[in-house]
């Protein structure tokens, strides 16, 4: 007597199991399902089984890589770690080859994920990561690496013995101790921008949510603006109020701005610079920057510097901090041939006011350690994967 084997269904529902009649003595004969039959010869078997499965872009490595117009070509671009990796079953971290039920689990899992699973115990060292690309074109580029992370809800199944509502006993696969699993799909790496149109719930989209790329809104902006040219920072113009403090021939934008980080804070210039929620901004001259900008340099892009309407003075790296990562930014005498002022504004998303800005001396990027009030600004080599180094440039 012959039935057909149960197949697992990427909707996780239950199914019954057929029996097949063995080809020799002591060998398990039916497929693990809850409820599904199962004999004698698979009492001594345990097999998992998934209740819920989720599948979610991660990053492994990152960082934040700006290209200028004079810099395009083949670069080697270190990553830094971002998180470990483990493959786990039903809590168990230790998974091999031998003798273990979490290779036939995972094995089945892969049907369901519809794509290649790690099934072995695998670990992520803190260790860089090294990626060659040729970039065409000037931008702020995220250099990624990553994989699918599939995870969920699971049962122990084993064979037993259990008495039916109408009185029948019948020996079925009934789930026992509950837990969770976590495995990985392949690796992925590669650079995507801002303006890139990628899937949803890919991990190129997780790696735009890690530069600091701002949502459908943005992205719908880029896509319309593609046919056009990029949208370029307005001309200089005389007149502003900080004229008198900046470099000479540098021109500065009429009026203020705000620097906002992308959750609403304000850049505010203190004794050190740093990001504060401020309900009335305009009351108070600490929040206020006045834009100058220079003629184009060699590397073809146009400096500027951030003149506070406080302090009258330029947004910039302490002395001898211009090679620490880390260093704090702050604010002095606008220098007469900006070298620890000199700033490179980024505008990459078309038609909308995000900003990244560097610092042109040793290429240090502006951000903070993370997105919270009181929390200063600093230099940090490649910008941060939390997008605390993006920020809006905003007319006061």
């Amino acid at each position: 007597m012959k039935r057909a084997l149960i197949t697992f269904g990427t909707s996780l529902a239950l199914a019954l199991a057929a029996v097949v009649v063995p080809a020799g003595p002591a060998s398990a004969v039916t497929e693990a399902a809850p409820g599904a039959p199962c004999d004698s010869a698979d009492l001594g078997r345990r097999q998992g089984w998934a209740n819920t499965m989720e599948i979610a872009p991660v990053i492994t490595h990152f960082k934040g890589f700006f290209v200028t117009a004079g810099s395009t070509g083949t670069h080697s671009v270190q990553m830094t770690y971002q998180q470990q990796l483990t493959v786990q079953v039903m809590n168990e971290t230790s998974i091999s080859t031998g003798f273990n039920f979490g290779i036939p689990f995972l094995t089945k899992l892969e049907v369901n994920a519809k794509f290649a699973l790690t099934k072995t115990t695998m670990t992520t060292t803190t260790e860089q990561r090294t990626l060659t690309w040729n970039f065409n074109q000037p931008g702020y580029y995220a250099v990624y690496s990553g994989m699918h992370k599939v995870s969920g809800q699971m049962n122990a199944l084993q064979c037993h013995r259990v008495q039916k509502e109408d009185g029948r006993w019948v020996t079925e696969w009934n789930r026992r101790a509950a837990g969770t699993y976590t495995t990985w799909g392949r690796e992925q790496e590669g650079v995507v921008r801002c303006e890139d149109t990628v899937p949803a719930n890919s991990i190129m989209r997780v790696a735009q949510i890690e530069l600091g790329c701002a949502g459908e809104a943005a992205q719908r902006a880029a896509r319309a603006a593609r046919a056009a040219d990029d949208v370029k920072p307005a001309k200089p113009a005389a007149g502003s109020p900080a004229t008198a403090a900046v470099p000479p021939g540098y021109a500065c934008d009429p009026g203020y701005y705000y620097v906002q980080s992308t959750n609403g804070m304000y850049m505010i210039a203190d004794d050190t610079p740093y990001m504060f929620w401020w309900t009335s901004p305009t009351r108070f001259g600490e929040a206020l920057w006045t834009v100058c900008h220079g003629p184009a340099d060699a590397t073809g892009m146009q400096p500027s510097v951030l003149v506070s309407k406080t302090w009258n003075a330029c947004l910039g790296a302490a002395p001898g901090a211009t090679a620490t990562e880390g260093a704090a930014i702050d604010w002095g005498t606008c220098e007469a041939v900006p070298l620890r002022q000199k700033l490179y504004i980024y505008r990459d998303v078309p038609g909308s006011n995000l900003v990244g800005i560097q610092l042109a001396y040793r290429g240090g990027m502006l951000s903070q350690n993370e997105l919270a009030p009181g929390v200063k600004l600093q230099q940090s080599e490649g910008g941060k994967p939390d997008g605390s180094g993006t920020y809006r440039l905003v007319p006061a």
